[in-house]
């Protein structure tokens, strides 16, 4: 990102709210979160392992409303 894509980033930030702020990194936490365990799920080879990765997938999946 360059410095003028940092200062408009900065400046769309201002007009948000603090709480929809809060919320927007939250919700960017949880995808990138779940993008970690999908490739760890891909990469496991214990059965036991991939249960527990799938079970905090879903878990995340829950928490932005995507319920399988």
């Amino acid at each position: 990102m360059d410095a003028a894509e940092e200062r408009r980033a900065a400046a769309k930030e201002a007009q948000l709210g603090e709480a929809e702020i809060a919320r927007r990194r939250a919700r960017e936490s949880i995808e990138l979160s779940m993008e970690r365990i999908r490739r760890e799920v891909a990469a496991s080879t214990h059965p036991r392992h991939r249960e527990q990765l799938s079970a905090a997938l879903a878990y995340l999946e829950k928490q932005l409303g995507l319920e399988r």
